[in-house]
C-alpha cells in the first residue's frame, strides 16, 4: 500500500494514524484516566480567562472578615458567635438601601445563646424584608432532620427530572426558619481533588426540591417562578442552565476572591448604628446595595469557610454562591462539549496532524506536526472556553500527538532508509535544496529535465591566472576553498542552487528545483552580497594572493532545461540553454566596461524595485544576433547625480554624436569606469566611423 502513488500513500498513513488516535481518545474518555490532569488544565483556563461580567456588580457580598471580628470584640466586647440581632440590623440596612434580596450563608441551627428575644429579632427583620434566602445544609451523613417541617417556607414545585436526593438536613432553629422567604442549600461538592468547580443547583430532600443558596437568593425575589429540568438543562424564568454529567452547573469564575463588590460586616453595622442615632452613616459603599442581590457570609480564616477553587486556594464559600448567582444573571455558565462535537473535532485535528507529516519532508513535518499537535488543542480549548464550552484538552492533545507520532514513525521505518541513502550519496554533489526535493519525490532521481524560467549566475575572479601562478597547489586549494565557501553560503542562503565550480568560477541558478517567484531579485541580491563579502574578506585573502581580489558576475533570466542530465550511473542536476550562455557572456562583458556585476534586460524586467539599476549599454554579444540592454545593479542614492549625466552621454553615443558623447564621458571618466570605456570607444569611432550606426556596442570577444 505504501509503495503506491504519493497521494495514496499520504491518505493511507493519514487514515491509519487518525483511526488509532480516535481509538486511543475514546479509551481515555470512557476510562477517565486523564480526569485529574484535565481538572488542572481547566483551572489554568479559568485563571487566565477570568474577568467580571456585566452582572458582577449586581451581586454584592457582605463579609465577616477578620477586621469585623476584631472591631466587634474591641469596640463592642462581642465575641463569636455574634448576637443574631446584629444580622437583623444588616437585613434592615440592606432593605433600606433598596437591595432586591439577601442570602444568608449562615446556619442558625441552635437557639441563640443570647435568648429568645435574639432569635425573634432576626426572624422579625427577615419577615420585614421578605426576600431573604436562609441557609439549610443537605447531606447524607450530617444533619439532625430527616423530614422537612410543613411550618417552614416551602420551595416552589419542581417540574421535570427529579434532582439527586439527600437523606438528612441541618435546618435553622424554630421561628428563624419559618421567617425565610426561600430556603437555600449551602452544601457544596468538590471534585475528587478537593477543588470546587461545580455547584448542584437543586437537591431533593423529603420529596421537595431545594435550590442552592445563590439561586435561592434570586428566587426569594421571584417566588412564583417555577424551575423545570430535563436531562441536561434547567429552565428558570427565561434562562437556561446547562448541566454536566453529574447534574451540576460548571461555574465561570470572575477572578480571585473579592472580584465581586464586597463590604465588611463591621462597616454595615457601624453605618446602621449611626443611622439609628440620627447621624450620617458615612458609608459610600452603601450605594452598591441598591437593586443588588446581597450574599452574607464569612471570609475570616478562623471561621473555616474558605474553599479552594480554580482561581485561588482561599476563596470564601459564600463567594462560590455569589459566582453561581452571577453566572445565572449573566446567562454564561460553562458547559461541557458534547460527545459528538468532541469526537468530530478530534477526527479533524488528529487527521490534520497526521496529514502534515504524511505530506511534507520528514524533518519539516516532524517539527510542524508536533508543534501543531500541541498548539492546536491549546488554542482551541481557550477559544471554546471564551465561548462557554469546556473541552477535554489533554485527551484531545493525546490524540493529536499520537496521530503525528504514528505517521512520523511510519515515515522513518518505511522511507528513512531510502532518504538516508539519498542524503549520503548526493550531499557532496547537490545543494541542500535539491536534496530536499529528492527526499520529497525520490522519483525525480530518474534522468530527464524540464523547461522553466530561471535566473542564471556566472562569476569569475579577475586575473585568476596570474593569482594561481604565484601559489603552490596547497595554498591555491586553501584559497579557493575559503573563497568558494563564503560565496556559496550566500548563494544557498538566498535560495539558489550551485550548479558547479570551474576552477575559481561559480555557476548557479534560481527557481529550480524550488519555485521562487522572486528568483531574479534573489539572484541580484546574492550577487551584491557576494561583492560585499569579497570586499570584507579583502585583507584575509591578501595573505594568499598578496593583491586585491575582484570578482566579475554576469546574470541573465530566461528559459532553460533543468534536471538530472547525464548517464544512468553518473549525472548532475544542471541546466542547458541559450539563456545560460548569455549569462556567461555577460560575465565577460564586465571586462569591456570595467564593471563587476552586469545583468540582462530580461533580469531587470523580472525584478522588483528593490535594487537601483544603471543602464550601461545596448550590446550584441558573441554568438547572438539580437542586441540586448545591460544594467549595472547596486547604485546607492549618493550616486544618483552621476546617472543623468551618464545617460545624456550614452544617448549622444546612441545617436552617433561621438564627439559630443566623448566630451560628456570624459567629464565622468575619472571616477566612473564605464565612462572611461565609452570615452575610448568614442575616439575609435571618431577615427573609424561606422557605415550604418545603430547605437549598438558589438562585442568581438567572449
Amino acid at each position: 500500500m505504501t509503495s503506491g502513488s504519493p497521494l495514496i500513500r499520504i491518505l493511507y498513513r493519514t487514515g491509519l494514524a487518525t483511526s488509532l488516535a480516535m481509538i486511543f481518545v475514546m479509551i481515555l474518555s470512557f476510562t477517565g484516566l486523564l480526569d485529574r490532569m484535565e481538572w488542572k488544565t481547566f483551572d489554568i483556563r479559568a485563571q487566565m480567562m477570568a474577568k467580571p461580567s456585566a452582572s458582577t456588580k449586581n451581586v454584592v457580598l457582605i463579609l465577616v472578615d477578620q477586621n469585623s471580628l476584631d472591631w466587634a470584640r474591641e469596640t463592642n466586647h462581642l465575641s463569636w458567635p455574634w448576637p443574631r440581632e446584629i444580622w437583623a440590623y444588616i437585613l434592615d440596612f440592606c432593605q433600606s438601601r433598596g437591595a432586591k434580596a439577601v442570602g444568608l450563608d449562615i446556619l442558625f441551627t441552635e437557639p441563640s445563646i443570647y435568648g429568645e428575644y435574639d432569635d425573634a429579632a432576626l426572624a422579625a427583620a427577615s419577615r420585614r424584608f421578605g426576600s431573604v434566602a436562609g441557609a439549610i445544609f443537605l447531606g447524607d451523613s450530617t444533619g439532625a432532620a430527616t423530614v422537612y417541617p410543613e411550618t417552614h417556607p416551602q420551595p416552589p414545585p419542581f417540574l421535570g427530572t427529579q434532582p439527586p436526593e439527600r437523606k438528612r438536613a441541618s435546618l435553622a432553629h424554630g421561628d428563624i426558619a419559618a421567617s425565610w422567604g426561600m430556603p437555600g442549600n449551602v452544601g457544596l461538592n468538590p471534585d475528587p481533588d478537593g477543588i470546587y468547580r461545580n455547584v448542584r443547583l437543586f437537591t431533593t430532600f423529603d420529596g421537595k426540591v431545594f435550590p442552592s443558596l445563590g439561586l435561592a437568593t434570586w428566587m426569594a425575589a421571584h417566588p412564583h417562578i417555577r424551575p423545570l429540568q430535563d436531562e441536561n438543562t434547567i429552565y428558570l424564568d427565561h434562562r437556561t442552565i446547562p448541566l454536566n454529567s453529574d447534574h451540576e452547573a460548571r461555574l465561570r469564575f470572575r477572578g480571585p476572591s473579592r472580584s465581586h463588590p464586597s463590604i465588611p460586616a463591621a462597616a454595615i453595622l457601624r453605618a446602621a448604628i449611626l443611622e439609628m442615632q440620627g447621624k450620617d452613616p458615612e458609608l459610600p459603599e452603601a450605594d452598591l446595595l441598591k437593586n443588588a442581590y446581597v450574599l452574607v457570609g464569612y471570609s475570616a480564616p478562623g471561621l473555616h469557610d474558605l474553599t479552594p477553587v480554580p482561581v485561588g486556594g482561599a476563596y470564601p464559600g459564600v463567594e462560590v454562591h455569589a459566582t453561581l448567582l452571577d453566572n445565572f444573571l449573566e446567562g454564561d455558565f460553562l458547559r461541557d462539549i458534547s460527545h459528538s462535537a468532541f469526537y468530530s473535532i478530534t477526527i479533524l485535528l488528529t487527521g490534520f496532524c497526521a496529514f502534515i507529516p504524511a505530506a511534507l519532508p520528514a524533518m519539516t513535518a516532524a517539527l510542524a506536526a508536533l508543534s501543531l499537535a500541541l498548539l492546536l488543542p491549546v488554542t482551541l480549548s481557550f477559544s471554546l472556553y471564551g465561548a462557554g464550552v469546556v473541552l477535554p484538552l489533554l485527551t484531545l492533545m493525546a490524540g493529536t500527538i499520537l496521530a503525528s507520532v504514528t505517521v512520523i514513525f511510519i515515515n522513518y521505518t518505511t522511507e528513512g532508509k531510502q532518504k538516508r541513502f539519498i542524503k549520503n550519496a548526493f550531499s557532496q554533489y547537490l545543494s541542500p535544496a535539491v536534496i530536499d526535493e529528492l527526499l520529497i519525490n525520490p522519483e525525480k532521481l530518474k534522468l530527464g529535465g524540464e523547461k522553466r524560467e530561471i535566473t542564471i549566475f556566472f562569476s569569475d575572479l579577475e586575473g585568476f591566472t596570474s593569482i594561481s601562478e604565484g601559489m603552490d597547489p596547497e595554498h591555491l586549494t586553501s584559497f579557493l576553498n575559503h573563497y568558494l565557501s563564503a560565496m556559496t553560503d550566500i548563494i544557498l542562503e538566498s535560495g539558489g542552487t550551485v550548479d558547479k565550480y570551474e576552477g575559481d568560477a561559480i555557476i548557479a541558478f534560481w527557481n529550480a528545483p524550488l519555485a521562487l517567484k522572486d528568483h531574479a531579485d534573489r539572484a541580484v541580491q546574492a550577487a551584491l552580497r557576494c561583492q560585499d563579502a569579497l570586499r570584507d574578506m579583502a585583507d584575509e585573502l591578501r595573505k594568499w594572493t598578496h593583491k586585491k581580489v575582484r570578482m566579475r558576475i554576469g546574470i541573465n533570466t530566461g528559459d532553460a532545461v533543468v534536471g538530472n542530465l547525464g548517464s544512468s550511473k553518473r549525472f548532475d542536476y544542471t541546466m542547458l540553454g541559450d539563456s545560460v550562455n548569455l549569462a556567461a557572456r555577460l560575465e565577460g562583458v564586465n571586462k569591456i566596461f570595467g564593471t563587476y556585476t552586469l545583468i540582462s534586460e530580461s533580469t531587470a524586467s523580472a525584478m522588483g524595485p528593490s535594487v537601483l539599476l544603471r543602464e550601461i549599454a545596448r550590446v550584441r554579444v558573441v554568438g547572438k544576433e539580437k542586441p540586448i540592454r545591460i544594467y549595472e545593479p547596486g547604485w546607492a542614492e549618493a550616486d544618483n547625480e552621476l546617472i543623468p549625466l551618464f545617460n545624456e552621454a550614452r544617448e549622444a553615443f546612441a545617436r552617433g554624436k561621438f564627439r559630443e558623447a566623448a566630451e560628456k564621458f570624459q567629464a565622468l571618466a575619472e571616477k566612473d569606469a564605464p565612462s572611461l570605456s565609452y570615452t575610448k570607444k568614442c575616439r575609435e569611432l571618431i577615427d573609424h566611423p561606422p557605415a550604418e550606426w545603430q547605437g549598438i556596442w558589438v562585442m568581438d570577444q567572449k
